[in-house]
């Protein structure tokens, strides 16, 4: 049962349900990005360990109803076990292929549309073709942003928004006030906010930082009265299906409420909320 629960937390030690009073595991697995369309909730699990590569990446999809999850399938398989986030824009479910710096196009029948990559790959002089570690991906008004975290390759530099029209392709690229950056999180007043992940803030792209914990954040979502971040212990890649994390809840103004331990670290969450909050 998720029915009193804020919300969806994905973690590689499983799917868990979060409120304040706490959370509880609903799945067992290593799940990424998850995301709400319609009736329907689309989840990625690596299905093999996160740290390799391989092929065995697939989305299930299961329903919401009167407070628990049922009606389970598999929609699609052979993914990258390394994708990330997850969207469904412009009715296709969009999966962030990170280890390939792709966008995987799938129907909502689970059938492959198309492969795009709208950024640049593959070593070139400058650099310009680096890896830059996409992770996360949202639909702003007319366009389409991803998060281009620029680590660990690059961990120097700044991560930044890829701004992409309705096919996909490159408008331009803003550096963030952050790095090692995840989640696009738009809100009703223009502004766009995402987890400084390296320094435990939250961040948004005009400049304003806001430190949030001593661990990573990761995991950014709006809901009545205030938002949701995930918190995460920081380890090598190889250790993290081990580590722990929490959810912190805070107030419109950013301000912490209260933390919620989580035996795994969020990669994802998801509000349980049917409708668009105006926080």
């Amino acid at each position: 049962m998720v029915a009193g629960h804020d919300c969806l937390i994905s973690t590689r030690l499983g799917l868990f349900a979060g409120r304040r009073e706490g959370v509880k595991r609903l799945l067992w697995g290593y799940f990424f990005g998850v995301a709400r369309h319609e009736d329907a909730i689309y989840l990625f699990e690596a299905c093999d360990d996160p740290a390799g590569s391989s092929d065995m990446g697939r989305i299930l999809r299961f329903h919401l109803h009167d407070g628990r999850l049922s009606d389970f399938v598999v929609l699609a398989e052979g993914l990258h076990n390394q994708c990330h986030q997850i969207a469904v824009i412009d009715d296709l479910l969009c999966v962030v292929d990170t280890a390939r710096q792709s966008i995987v196009r799938l129907r909502l029948d689970g059938g492959l549309h198309d492969i795009r990559q709208p950024i640049e790959v593959g070593p070139r002089p400058g650099g310009g073709g680096a890896y830059r570690h996409i992770n996360s991906i949202a639909e702003v008004g007319e366009r389409i942003a991803l998060m281009l975290h620029n680590g660990p390759v690059l961990p120097e530099e700044p991560s930044e928004l890829a701004w992409l029209d309705r096919d996909f392709n490159l408008l331009s690229r803003q550096p963030l006030p952050g790095r090692h950056c995840h989640d696009i999180l738009p809100l009703p007043d223009g502004s766009i906010w995402h987890c400084g992940s390296f320094a435990g803030e939250i961040i948004d792209a005009n400049g304003a930082r806001i430190k949030i914990s001593e661990r990573m954040t990761r995991g950014l979502i709006a809901v009545p009265g205030g938002f949701i971040v995930g918190a995460s212990l920081f380890g090598p890649r190889s250790d993290r299906d081990i580590l722990s994390g929490s959810i912190i809840y805070l107030d419109r103004s950013f301000r912490r409420l209260v933390e919620a331990p989580c035996p795994g670290a969020p990669t994802d969450l998801l509000a349980l909320c049917r409708s668009s909050p105006m926080v």
